[in-house]
């Protein structure tokens, strides 16, 4: 009997969370398990609103998932929808039977409803063909900014387990949702770059609810401008890892935020800063400080608006934050 493809119901948690970890454990970069407070941050706490959950079934048993995690960006003053698709598993004795394919197509025709603009996705190695052949885009690999404080710890850690447990941060780098929000509204402008919507309640889901991470915030004031970078921290084998997944504010005080940011790593012992190329922000002057350009992870796009199908192919048209990945 050919499985069957469906939405996913409330009484299909358990099964597709046990599901996804038994498949992502060897593959993701933390020990942690997803279970109820990750399902109700990941599926269905979203400002953006719930995800559309897909499973195969086949003799009661959820045998694949895929999931379209809704988006909003902002170009121009105008908010446009988005998806995401990830948590896309299929049993290893299930596979090669096109449950991806059928999985995500579903998805497809259900979002249809919501007239979204765009898809993006930052699928891995094994998945990116399974993509492409459905039409999308590759962008290539991301490019990321580097700067190794400890490298020798970075080199002799590269040699043990890629296992990363967030650590914990200081009250000092407290989130301060009232203030990003104010920092956010004084720098809004009509530029062309696809950048994050962020609404109402955007900072204390993506950040103070994530149900796996730490972030903390850096603040600094020059002049009349104002700037932050929220960042989470890993302990990776004998170093620490420091990711700045997003930047708001003024970006003529890039240079100095940074600046700043490798000042306080140092104090923290912290071995490799790494934070995504952005062209909104001003990166032009970062080697001075140290930093190289790297690329990373994987990004494919697929425009539904046409008017979207030129901007979204090119790295250049958007303003790139690691907190688009969920897992960053």
């Amino acid at each position: 009997m050919e499985p069957t493809i469906r939405l996913a119901g409330e009484n299909d948690k358990d099964n597709i969370l046990h599901l996804l970890n038994n498949v992502f454990m060897n593959q993701q970069r933390s020990d942690v398990l997803r279970g109820d407070q990750y399902w109700k941050w990941k599926f269905t706490m979203s400002p953006f609103g719930k995800s559309v959950l897909t499973v195969a079934e086949s003799d009661n048993e959820i045998i694949g998932v895929d999931n379209l995690w809704p988006w909003e960006f902002n170009v121009r003053g105008e908010v446009y929808k988005a998806y995401q698709p990830c948590d896309s598993v299929v049993h290893p004795g299930a596979r090669g039977k096109s449950l991806f394919k059928n999985m995500r197509l579903h998805g497809l025709e259900v979002i249809r409803k919501d007239n979204p603009s765009f898809l993006f996705n930052f699928p891995n190695n094994q998945s990116i063909n399974a993509n492409l052949s459905l039409g999308w885009f590759s962008m290539g690999k991301i490019p990321w900014m580097v700067r190794l404080i400890r490298p020798f710890n970075v080199i002799n850690g590269m040699f043990k387990t890629n296992k990363t447990e967030s650590i914990l941060l200081d009250d000092v780098y407290n989130i301060n949702i009232s203030l990003l929000e104010s920092i956010d509204k004084d720098n809004l402008n009509y530029s062309s770059y696809i950048k994050p919507h962020r609404k109402k309640g955007y900072f204390d889901w993506r950040y103070l609810q994530h149900p796996r991470r730490h972030y903390g915030m850096i603040y600094l004031e020059k002049g009349k401008y104002a700037s932050s970078a929220i960042f989470t921290v890993n302990r990776r084998n004998s170093y620490k890892e420091m990711f700045i997944v997003e930047l708001i504010g003024c970006p003529k005080i890039t240079y100095d935020l940074l600046k700043t940011a490798i000042e306080i790593a140092k104090k923290m012992d912290i071995s490799i800063l790494t934070l995504t190329h952005n062209s909104s922000f001003n990166m032009s002057k970062l080697w001075q400080l140290g930093f190289i350009k790297q690329k990373a992870k994987n990004m494919v796009v697929l425009p539904l608006n046409l008017n979207f199908e030129t901007i979204l192919k090119s790295f250049a048209n958007w303003s790139m934050f690691a907190c688009l990945h969920d897992s960053i």
